[in-house]
């Protein structure tokens, strides 16, 4: 046995994951249309999902109003997601209320199915590839009823539309984001990349611009090693090392380590969530090699060797 442990390869699927499409509406919202010289474009989910990428990046760069953009989206897919299963719930109702006992129904598929690869990475992506299922079955029932004369076509062609129309509500709800580059840094500066995002966007809630008011599942959550130290123990107390690594960097006037707002946040949401807490600051800090490293007094995090304090 050696003291080096070998990593393990990152795990992928070995083949394409593939979703079956039975209806015209549901494939016409996955594919969306190219923008031509007499009709504009219409957004599909594979040309959100790559929209959406470009947001979780905004995300990793600590932009606010990513963080923002990326939880309405998430609620967006909620809402729709609650309206699907109301729709459906509805039609099956319906039929079932309308229909004689004596008559039974066929189970209604597509002859000729399309099946599409589903090759993203995305967990937004694929919330919304279960809602396009979810429209699918919709469509079929709403058909079926339209077939055996419970709806009339007017209804069923409304009813469609409908359906439709709310997907594709939260499909373009990724393009209210507009990249700019800001960061929480340059909003408490104020500066002029700031402005220019106030201008496109407007303002954002304190939450945002702090990084303590952030999606769950948001992609830019850092992951921290948090180590105790023996001699970060002193009169009972327990102190905590966070090697900042890669979130730390340096000023360019000088040797000051430099964390942002957003990374912040993490780092104070990734303390509370752990039993055990700094009570007081000891004069004597540690050293924890090259790399910097923090410690939280109640409210205030220092980053060791720097002297700097965040309050």
């Amino acid at each position: 046995m050696t003291d080096k442990t070998s990593k393990m390869a990152s795990i992928a699927p070995t083949q394409d994951i593939e979703i079956e499409l039975a209806t015209r509406p549901a494939l016409r919202l996955w594919q969306g249309r190219e923008k031509t010289e007499k009709k504009h474009g219409i957004l599909g989910l594979p040309g959100f999902c790559s929209r959406v990428r470009s947001l979780e990046q905004a995300i990793r760069e600590d932009d606010p109003y990513a963080d923002f953009h990326f939880a309405q989206i998430e609620e967006g897919i909620e809402h729709l997601s609650e309206d699907l299963d109301a729709e459906l719930a509805d039609i099956e109702e319906f039929i079932k209320e309308n229909v004689p006992s004596a008559m039974r129904l066929p189970n209604v598929a597509s002859k000729n199915p399309v099946v599409v690869p589903v090759r993203f990475a995305s967990r937004l992506g694929f919330q919304l590839v279960y809602q396009l299922l979810k429209v699918d079955q919709i469509v079929l029932k709403i058909l079926l009823a339209s077939h055996i004369g419970l709806i009339e076509t007017k209804t069923k062609f409304q009813t469609l539309a409908r359906v439709e129309k709310r997907v594709r509500g939260v499909l373009h709800l990724v393009y209210k984001y507009r990249h700019t580059g800001v960061s929480r840094d340059d909003m408490a500066a104020n500066n002029q990349r700031a402005q220019k995002a106030k201008e496109l966007m407007g303002e954002l809630e304190q939450g945002y611009l702090e990084g303590t008011t952030r999606s769950p599942e948001h992609p830019g959550r850092r992951s921290f090693k948090i180590r105790e130290k023996d001699r970060f123990v002193k009169s009972g107390e327990r102190r905590v090392g966070i090697q900042i690594g890669q979130c730390a960097g340096k000023s360019r006037g000088g040797n000051r380590s430099l964390i942002s707002r957003g990374v912040l946040g993490d780092i104070i949401g990734c303390l509370r969530s752990r039993p055990f807490f700094v009570s007081r600051m000891d004069h004597n800090r540690p050293k924890l090699g090259s790399k910097p490293a923090i410690v939280l007094d109640q409210n205030r995090l220092s980053v060791l060797g720097s002297g700097e304090e965040f309050r």
